[in-house]
């Protein structure tokens, strides 16, 4: 659904202090071949936990398909070298309204705020938005990342990793091309296409996400270098 574009709006963070994980980007939203607005992601931690934001709202002629604007809180937390996911809430604004729905980690469980729903809780599931930068926080520790899980708000769906290939690309980011490590990912009813950027520990700079039954392609592309607290981004 159209609707579920934005929740596939990612941020990045990397290894090491609170303060090393922070960070700010965004990207350009694409379905249908046209250009659905910018989505902002920020990361703020305190200690050992952790607060993703992103926000994303139509823009231009989206505006005449897409009525609401949406913002996404996850809530991360690691410590040494795991990273543990603990909650996603999206609030939707609609004519001034706002819906609300959350799934959150109560010891070994996960549960749906409203409906009497539970999942098994593992260190290998997070959320759409947070998924990707799951799977780079294993890349930069040498961890495995072929047993992933993707959690939403219906069910959870197990990631099987395809390709792993390396190539160079040419990008607006950089004069020169930039070395990217492609990974394809398979899950029920989804193909995910990740393209992380090695000489920035592996931050996406392009997603793509296709439903083959809607035979419709979603694609997120990094706009700028992100800010990386404490951590080199000169490509």
């Amino acid at each position: 659904m159209i609707k579920a574009i934005y929740a596939f709006l990612f941020v990045a963070f990397s290894s090491g202090s609170a303060s090393a994980l922070e960070f700010s980007a965004n990207f350009n939203v694409e379905a249908f071949g046209i250009s659905l607005g910018t989505g902002s992601q920020s990361l703020i931690c305190s200690d050992q936990d952790c607060l993703l934001t992103s926000s994303a709202k139509p823009e231009g002629i989206a505006k005449l398909f897409i009525k609401e604007s949406i913002t996404e809180t996850i809530q991360l937390s690691y410590q040494a070298d795991q990273l543990n996911w603990q909650s996603y809430r999206q609030d939707k604004l609609k004519k001034n309204q706002t819906k609300s729905e959350s799934v959150f980690r109560k010891e070994e469980l996960i549960l749906h705020n409203t409906k009497s729903k539970q999942w098994a809780y593992s260190d290998n599931v997070f959320d759409a938005i947070s998924m990707p930068y799951a799977i780079r926080w294993r890349l930069i520790h040498n961890q495995n990342f072929e047993n992933m899980v993707l959690q939403d708000f219906k069910q959870q769906h197990q990631l099987k990793l395809l390709t792993q290939t390396h190539t160079h690309i040419q990008t607006a980011l950089n004069p020169e091309p930039l070395k990217i490590l492609k990974l394809n990912f398979q899950s029920k009813g989804k193909q995910i296409k990740l393209l992380m950027i090695e000489k920035l520990d592996f931050f996406p700079y392009k997603i793509e996400i296709y439903d083959p039954k809607k035979d419709q392609t979603v694609m997120l592309t990094l706009i700028n270098t992100p800010e990386l607290h404490e951590l080199g981004t000169d490509l």
